[in-house]
């Protein structure tokens, strides 16, 4: 309970610090931030909640982990920033379906990257994501 608290805290109080301070068009941008950073600090808080319930924690695997989820996450990411960059699709005057065409184009390439990457750098919750799918694919055939 404790590190939730703390991560609600710290993400209202930027959220609206970031509401009332930046501009219109980066505000997505804040609010996005806000909940980063509040989850980033709620991790050391639920660590040391964890730590003093159940003893010493494996951390330097804990952090190689999380490197490499955040390095697939950077790499998958990292074209689409320059795509919208290019196109100027940041602050861009386009119609509504425009809007959520990018956003689908930006949802699509962005899944498909993430899970190449992902499985390049054997992060194993990819592996075990494509298990579980292939078992429930599974159980409705022979359900059927």
């Amino acid at each position: 309970m404790g590190s939730i608290l703390v991560i609600n805290l710290i993400s209202v109080a930027l959220s609206y610090l970031f509401l009332s301070t930046l501009q219109n068009k980066w505000v997505t941008v804040g609010l996005g931030a806000a909940f980063s950073i509040s989850y980033l600090v709620g991790l050391f808080v639920t660590l040391a909640l964890l730590k003093r319930h159940i003893g010493k924690l494996a951390l330097r695997e804990f952090a190689s982990q999380h490197f490499r989820l955040f390095l697939a996450s950077f790499i998958a990411m990292g074209p689409l920033f320059l795509i919208s960059y290019y196109f100027d699709w940041v602050g861009a005057d386009t119609s509504s379906g425009m809007r959520a065409l990018e956003l689908l184009i930006v949802m699509v390439i962005s899944f498909i990257g993430f899970y190449f990457t992902s499985r390049l750098l054997r992060i194993e919750e990819i592996s075990l994501g494509k298990e579980l799918v292939a078992s429930l694919m599974g159980r409705n055939k022979s359900v059927e």
